[in-house]
């Protein structure tokens, strides 16, 4: 993992899953890390990919300024921080710094945040896509039920032009960008809605394609999930959430 604080889960890319399913989520299990960083290290580990991430123990905020100002200046991109408690928490906001003269008022922000939340324990920092090349972005969910061999059905929605997955929480159905594929066993893939052709196909069919050779990786996401819910693989539904941009594909979360 890509930080000087983190959680070793003890296990390479080439050996997660080798294990028996119970010994493979024995670390995704552990409550005293962070949901949130358990499901990004999940993904990790089974190979998938996902953005650079660094997570950063609220024990070390005094460094705050210097790690986000040395992190802007190297990848030169605006950020996005996020909060990791224990318990899981849903509702805390994202925090955004787009550039440094705005650095201390967000650092100032966060150490609010982080001071009035006990339950907060490390923030996790990405880069944020911002404005620029947005038309060469598309943001997505992909759901798996049923089946962990085949699934029963699989629904793809994506949105090209998008900065945030949260698009996908507010669109309309008959916005032109947003589209929702279905596929069922045994059946061709269909529109949920009636969109024109070329607004969708060809970044449906590169987004497939990618989908389709992770396949085996998200098939054992799903697995680790079902086992630590003392479910059967067959019969949970996980949706990831990824992003496509410049003909690459970054799992960013899952649910």
């Amino acid at each position: 993992m890509e930080s000087e604080n983190y959680f070793d889960f003890g296990k390479s890319d080439q050996n997660f899953g080798k294990e028996s399913p119970k010994e493979s989520i024995s670390d995704f299990s552990n409550d005293a890390i962070p949901y949130k960083i358990r499901k990004i290290e999940l993904l990790k580990n089974c190979g998938l990919e996902t953005p650079f991430t660094e997570f950063i123990d609220v024990g070390l905020i005094s460094n705050l300024e210097f790690k986000l100002k040395e992190r802007l200046t190297r990848n030169n991109n605006p950020l996005v921080i996020r909060f990791a408690t224990i318990p899981n928490r849903y509702s805390l906001p994202a925090v955004y710094l787009s550039n440094e003269r705005d650095l201390k008022e967000v650092v100032e922000k966060i150490k609010k945040i982080v001071d009035d939340d006990h339950t907060i324990s490390h923030l996790i920092v990405r880069d944020h896509a911002g404005q620029e090349n947005i038309d060469k972005r598309i943001v997505g969910r992909y759901s798996l039920s049923a089946s962990s061999s085949l699934p029963e059905n699989e629904i793809l929605e994506f949105y090209p032009g998008a900065v945030s997955i949260s698009i996908l929480e507010k669109v309309s159905e008959d916005d032109p960008n947003y589209i929702r594929v279905i596929k069922e066993v045994g059946k061709f893939p269909r529109l949920d809605v009636s969109k024109p052709y070329l607004n969708y196909m060809v970044d449906y069919n590169q987004i497939k394609e990618f989908l389709d050779e992770r396949m085996s990786k998200l098939l054992q996401v799903k697995k680790v999930v079902a086992f630590t819910k003392n479910k059967d693989p067959n019969n949970i539904e996980v949706c990831f959430e990824f992003y496509v941009i410049d003909n690459n594909i970054f799992f960013s979360d899952f649910e």
